[in-house]
């Protein structure tokens, strides 16, 4: 297959920069720049045209990462007559890793990201389990497939408590798609150290991809780059959804956690219910009880402790 982009003065800088490390020598005057990487030629020409070259799936997979990268939008794109067009909606056996988070609306329990996976021959078996968005299905159902999941495919999560949240956001002074942005970079850097993935990577996004990068950058850690954002991922991508799905596993067992330290059945969300529940408990037993399992700043603590 070959895929190629139209790229401007700027792309073309990005691109260099991007491939040095792969850069090999080559005797051709068509091409400026000749970089190879896992099997795929990525040719640079002196019009400033980027030419992949490749089996179908590894190209399709970096010409998502490139266009995503430099944020190309469809009036930049040269299809060669050896293309195809790649539908998001139809991703079926594509070796991906995805990333989804849970917990982030929820006053009383922690925020937990997970990382999954997908390889070529988990497909048939993981569409037999009629994965959806973990939004869709029940608890029952939620833990009945996390546990076959998670024993078909390798993944990562990582859980921030409520206490750690509120150092986070209070002290640093982090917003909630920072804390958002680091939790995801940590669990996909801990799922490529197991696996040694270099492939697709997809996250469902939750805030403008430039915004993500500089979160990190801010942060100074290890960066994942070249990551596919896109909105209802967990719809496009049986990663996401799998993600998701663990996701939701590990942070329902993180709340029967967090009720048998209390000695209460918490409510999830962040409504009234939820208000009226935890105003009962600072009644019986005062703020300080409670106070590390709250996510302080959000609005549900002026209303409970009264403060205009």
């Amino acid at each position: 297959m070959n895929k190629s982009i139209k790229l401007t003065d700027n792309q073309k800088q990005m691109i260099i920069e991007l491939y040095k490390d792969y850069q090999i020598e080559d005797t051709s005057t068509l091409y400026e720049y000749v970089f190879k990487k896992d099997g795929i030629n990525i040719l640079l020409y002196k019009n400033a045209t980027l030419l992949l070259q490749g089996k179908d799936e590894n190209v399709n997979e970096e010409y998502f990462l490139i266009t995503n990268l430099l944020n190309i939008k469809d009036e930049n794109k040269v299809e060669d007559d050896n293309t195809t067009n790649v539908d998001l909606k139809e991703n079926d056996n594509l070796t991906h890793m995805g990333s989804d988070e849970v917990g982030c609306g929820d006053y009383l329990a922690p925020i937990v990201v997970c990382a999954c996976l997908i390889l070529k021959k988990d497909y048939e078996y993981l569409k037999s389990l009629n994965i959806k968005d973990s939004k869709q299905l029940s608890d029952e159902q939620i833990k009945d497939i996390a546990s076959k999941i998670a024993n078909k495919v390798s993944s990562s999560c990582v859980v921030l408590s409520n206490k750690k949240y509120n150092e986070l956001h209070d002290e640093k002074k982090y917003n909630l798609n920072e804390i958002k942005a680091f939790l995801h970079n940590f669990a996909l850097l801990e799922l490529i150290k197991k696996t040694k993935h270099s492939g697709l990577i997809v996250i469902d996004q939750f805030c403008d991809q430039n915004l993500y990068y500089k979160y990190l950058i801010k942060q100074n850690c290890k960066i994942v780059n070249d990551i596919y954002f896109t909105t209802k991922a967990e719809n496009k991508y049986l990663a996401v959804a799998c993600a998701s799905i663990l996701a939701r596993n590990a942070f329902l067992i993180q709340v029967e956690k967090i009720e048998k330290q209390l000695g209460y059945k918490i409510p999830l969300g962040a409504g009234s219910n939820v208000d009226q529940f935890v105003s009962k408990i600072v009644e019986e037993k005062g703020f300080e009880f409670i106070k590390d399992y709250c996510k302080f700043h959000y609005k549900n603590t002026k209303k409970i402790l009264k403060i205009d």
